[in-house]
């Protein structure tokens, strides 16, 4: 694969919170994400997936809130999932990993 683009997403209809991969030319790759049903506070102008993904160049490191914090491979395939609890928050989620030698950080209030 060329230089992969992430993006993560809100799909409202479906509730649920994904990361897209693009490539060189923007067509999608794959996407994968989470399912999650139960109300988050928000703002109606900030969504349920506004945090920009983190790579390492092997994988690809998402948080969608009170989801999770989701790893994936560059095949999509789920690789780890933390459960961090309700984010507590009346702006809504936007929380970008930061990666920091073997580190996933985020800034999550629960």
């Amino acid at each position: 694969m060329g230089q992969a683009r992430f993006l993560t997403q809100t799909v409202q209809k479906e509730q649920r919170r994904t990361l897209m991969c693009f490539d060189d030319n923007r067509k999608i790759m794959w996407q994968s994400g989470v399912t999650y049903t139960e109300q988050e506070p928000t703002r109606k102008i900030i969504l349920t997936a506004a945090g920009t993904p983190a790579t390492d160049g092997k994988q690809v490191f998402a948080c969608f809130g009170s989801a999770g914090v989701y790893t994936y491979d560059f095949e999509g395939k789920e690789v780890w999932h933390r459960d961090l609890g309700n984010l507590i928050t009346c702006f809504g989620n936007a929380v970008s990993p930061v990666l920091y030698g073997d580190l996933c950080v985020v800034n999550f209030w629960s």
